[in-house]
């Protein structure tokens, strides 16, 4: 141990400010909205991935009622989403047999 070392302090923990509500709700209503106007997954897959583990826990931070119609909604566009990819591959790989066939 150095000298400088018994002076040395550790810097204080940042204070932790409790989550902003109104911000979290306002995000949360902009990805369903994004998702209610999608034909298609909105996203890549792992940003999809991140998205369906990302939106509930955010959620969490309202009120249990709002927090379980948002995750509700959420969950109900997603699985409408991605039924809405797998069509469109199954589309796309259906042409592209075609286009090999002939």
């Amino acid at each position: 141990m150095t000298q400088l070392d018994l002076f040395r302090q550790e810097p204080p923990a940042p204070e932790r400010r409790p989550p902003d509500v109104d911000f979290i709700r306002k995000c949360l209503l902009s990805t369903l909205r994004l998702m209610r106007d999608a034909e298609d997954m909105p996203w890549h897959p792992w940003d999809a991935a991140n998205q369906e583990q990302q939106f509930p826990l955010l959620a969490a931070f309202l009120p249990a009622d709002e927090a379980e119609e948002y995750v509700s909604e959420f969950r109900s566009e997603m699985a409408r989403l991605h039924i809405a990819e797998a069509e469109r591959i199954r589309r796309r790989e259906e042409e592209m047999a075609r286009r090999q066939s002939s």
